[in-house]
């Protein structure tokens, strides 16, 4: 999602001057520019002492020393850096597109845990307890749960700041819970593949992460003071195929809001239609009921 929103333009020889100052100075700089006309690139290169012909054999640089890093994309922007090998800071116009943002870079954390966790399932002496692997794995586990958690929670605020809802700070996934499914029914996204998966699965995570005995503190696990399911290795899968179809979702809802294929209505009655008797059409009935009563 390279876009010139997220450039700054470096369009005279004073701004070049301007961002050498800032590297010499030491100041944090993490950002994409755009030299405009093109050859301001090369000046620039010549006034920090960096060889062009060296720089455009790789098309990068890292200077241990100065903790710079310089990296030209075929996007058409550069990237700069001077605290170090690191993410871009992105430049968002409003709270929507922050929150947004962080939906999506938290489900990125998201799939490098799972990946890494496929990887160990695959090593024989993980069913060692006295193995690197089994106490990789079992580390590996707490943070997902973590991570989960924080997931669950960004990508609620991320839906409902994209329906324009305010949403109280609050790290409690039940009250975030009653308050997208309140948002649901009162623009008409219930009835829906987004009501009937998404929410669905989503609340029964939740349900999963809460019980009888104990409560959790959303606002603690960084701390391990709260109390931690257990997270069985082996069924992970609904958990990962949620992730993956909720972000579809906000992604597709962020670009696109009007034509969002998973906020298309009227399923509970396609449902139904494709039922083939009545025992069936009963069974999915009172089943999928839930999608237009705003009560169950």
């Amino acid at each position: 999602m390279n876009d010139d929103r997220d450039l700054i333009e470096i369009n005279s020889k004073v701004k070049v001057e301007e961002l050498i100052n800032h590297i010499n100075n030491k100041e944090i700089i993490c950002n994409k520019f755009k030299f405009s006309p093109y050859e301001l690139r090369n000046y620039f290169f010549e006034r920090l002492n960096i060889n062009v012909a060296e720089f455009e054999k790789k098309w990068y640089i890292y200077d241990e020393i100065r903790k710079m890093h310089i990296s030209e994309s075929h996007w058409d922007f550069i990237l700069i850096s001077t605290i170090g090998l690191v993410a871009y800071n992105p430049i968002f116009k409003n709270k929507k597109e922050k929150i947004v943002f962080a939906s999506c870079s938290q489900y990125e954390v998201m799939m490098v845990l799972f990946e890494k966790i496929e990887m160990l399932k695959t090593r024989d002496d993980v069913y060692d307890v006295d193995s690197y692997n089994y106490e990789y794995l079992s580390r590996l586990t707490t943070g997902l749960f973590h991570n989960i958690v924080f997931y669950l929670e960004v990508f609620a605020k991320a839906y409902l700041s994209l329906n324009n809802k305010n949403y109280k700070f609050t790290h409690n996934l039940k009250k975030l819970l009653k308050k997208v499914k309140e948002v649901i029914f009162s623009i008409n996204h219930n009835d829906t593949v987004f009501h009937a998966y998404i929410y669905l699965e989503f609340q029964n995570i939740i349900n999963t992460f809460y019980n009888d005995e104990n409560e959790l503190i959303e606002s603690s696990i960084k701390y391990n003071d709260s109390v931690q399911p257990k997270i069985m290795v082996d069924n992970l899968k609904n958990i990962k195929d949620f992730i993956e179809i909720s972000h579809d979702f906000i992604i597709q809802f962020f670009y696109d809001k009007d034509n969002c294929l998973f906020l298309e209505q009227g399923l509970f009655n396609r449902l139904i239609s494709n039922t083939t008797n009545d025992l069936e059409k009963k069974k999915r009935s009172d089943y999928y009921k839930f999608l237009i009563d705003k009560n169950l």
